[in-house]
Parts: C-alpha cells; structure tokens; sequence
C-alpha cells in the first residue's frame, strides 16, 4: 500500500511514523550517494512511497520520469521545490513535504505556507496527528517538523 493511502488510515503511533521518515531518508540517500551514476528521484510524493507490512518505505517509480515524454508530464506544484529543476536538492524539498504530512498524519494543500506560519507563531504543535497526542512525543514530533523546515526553506 502507499504511503499516501497509510496516512488516510491513520499510523497512530510515532514509532511507525519515525520508521517511516527514517527509512525514505536512507532510500534517498542509497539513490542520492551510493548508486552509480547518482539518480535524483524528481517526483518523491507519498504515492511514490510503498510500505510494507513493518511500515518500511520503499520508494518507487525511480527513473520513470525519464521514460515518460515531457509534455506529458503533469507537475503537483506543491510537492516541487520552487526552482522546479529535478536536483538532489529537489528531493529533499519534497522529502521535506513527506515529514510534514507523515507527522501532521494527512496531506494539506498549502503545507509549506501553513508550516512556516504555524512555525513563526510557535505553534507546531498544530499541526501534529492528534492520534500521536497520546503517547506525549510532541517534542519529538516537533523535531521533525523542524527537520521538514531545513529541507523546505528558500
């Protein structure tokens, strides 16, 4: 299943939101550092993610982009990078974007405004799962909130 249909039907506990984020972090960077030649990803979403039954990520639809013609091609601009050029810079902007939804537990439109806002208000807190709650890892959550930010930023 993918990562996208996972957080609609909710991961409720941090540790499997961690395993997660952790294990796309090692994927990238697998990609990123360690495949020869080096391969940018260019369209990581939270439909490219696949988990399996342990929760562990597996990217896909790596390389596809190359085989699919230009004008064919249909951007999600949220998910992109401002510059909009396909760079390991660019992956870890939407690497970015994927943190923020797998704490905040569901896609949001304007997640990178909405972040940054609730960031300069000191209100993360907002937009944690509220199924996480529970289990009072809110500063934990928060880290990778702030983690997402590093990798959003202009």
């Amino acid at each position: 299943m993918t990562l996208n249909h996972t957080l609609q039907v909710e991961i409720s506990t941090l540790i499997g939101k961690c395993r997660i984020c952790i294990g796309i972090a090692s994927g990238l960077a697998f990609l990123h550092e360690e495949v020869q030649p080096h391969i940018v990803h260019g369209e990581l979403t939270s439909t490219n993610i696949l988990l399996d039954k342990d929760l562990t990520p597996k990217i896909s639809d790596v390389g596809l982009s190359k085989l699919i013609s230009v004008t064919r091609v249909i951007i999600t601009a949220s998910v992109y990078a401002p510059e909009v050029i396909m760079t390991h810079e660019s992956d870890v902007y939407s690497y970015g974007i994927l943190l923020v939804e797998i704490v905040g537990g569901r896609y949001i439109q304007s997640i990178v405004e909405q972040t940054w806002e609730h960031y300069k208000q000191k209100k993360l807190v907002e937009l944690i799962d509220i199924s996480l709650n529970k289990e009072l890892c809110v500063e934990e959550a928060c880290k990778y909130l702030k983690i997402a930010l590093l990798c959003i930023q202009d």
